[in-house]
């Protein structure tokens, strides 16, 4: 398949291209605007990329077929994977916060 072909094809599923760049770039700012977390300090590279990757997915939903069913697909995965990284930190982070004061444990608090 040439590559004008593909891009007709995706255009009809994904939207027109400038259109859902438009919308990603302001579901973006909006995001950043409206946010009360930091972009720049409060989300690690994992986080920003998936949200950039889901912004762009919504944008394609707003533009292109809706009811694509891997729009939704991809959006779901975004998330997942977030959250399975999160869960790594929240495991780690947890252990951190239960290491016991040897001190402690002989002042009786344990």
């Amino acid at each position: 398949m040439a590559i004008e072909e593909i891009l007709t094809s995706r255009s009809k599923s994904h939207g027109e291209f400038c259109e859902v760049a438009k919308l990603h770039t302001e579901l973006i700012e909006c995001f950043k605007t409206y946010s009360i977390n930091s972009w720049e300090t409060d989300y690690v590279e994992a986080q920003m990329v998936a949200l950039d990757m889901i912004f762009h997915k919504l944008a394609r939903i707003g533009c292109g077929n809706n009811r694509e069913i891997d729009h939704w697909r991809d959006i779901a995965g975004y998330a997942t994977l977030v959250e399975n990284e999160l869960e790594k930190t929240w495991v780690k982070d947890n252990i951190e916060i239960q290491r016991i004061n040897p001190n402690d444990i002989k002042d009786g608090l344990y």
